[in-house]
C-alpha cells in the first residue's frame, strides 16, 4: 500500500549496479541530473523531493514530476515528448548537473512537454 498525500508517486525504475546519477524531469519541460549519492535512504519508506517544483505550481496542478531514472556514464538518456524522443549522451548532461531538489534547466524548445524519461 502506498499512501501520498496530496502527491503522484512516479512508477518505480530499476537502478544499474554502476549508476552513477539520477536525471529527474517535469511535464513543463525541465530536466535536472544529480551524483546518486545525494538522494539518501530513509526510514520508513518516506519520500524526499527529487527536483524543486515551485509550491504555487504544484498546488494548480501545472507542474509535475514525470520520470526519474538512473544512469551510468555509459547509457543515454531519452527524454520522450508524445511520439518524438531526445537522447543525451552522458557528457551532454552536463548543463543540467546540480544538486537534489534543484529547479532544474529547461530543455530545448520542442521537447518542453515531457512524458517519460528511459535509459539505453
Amino acid at each position: 500500500l502506498l499512501n501520498v498525500a496530496d502527491a503522484v508517486a512516479l512508477a518505480p525504475s530499476p537502478v544499474a549496479a554502476d549508476a552513477t546519477h539520477l536525471a529527474v524531469a517535469t511535464n513543463r519541460g525541465r530536466l535536472l541530473a544529480y551524483p546518486l549519492d545525494e538522494v539518501p535512504t530513509l526510514a520508513r519508506g518516506r519520500g524526499q523531493k527529487l527536483i524543486g517544483i515551485p509550491p504555487k505550481a504544484y498546488k494548480d496542478d501545472m507542474e509535475r514530476a514525470v520520470g526519474a531514472v538512473a544512469l551510468s556514464a555509459e547509457q543515454r538518456l531519452i527524454v520522450r515528448v508524445g511520439a518524438r524522443h531526445m537522447a543525451f549522451r552522458f557528457k551532454d548532461l552536463e548543463g543540467y548537473l546540480g544538486r537534489r531538489a534543484q529547479r532544474g534547466r529547461m530543455l530545448p524548445r520542442g521537447f518542453q512537454r515531457v512524458t517519460e524519461l528511459a535509459t539505453e
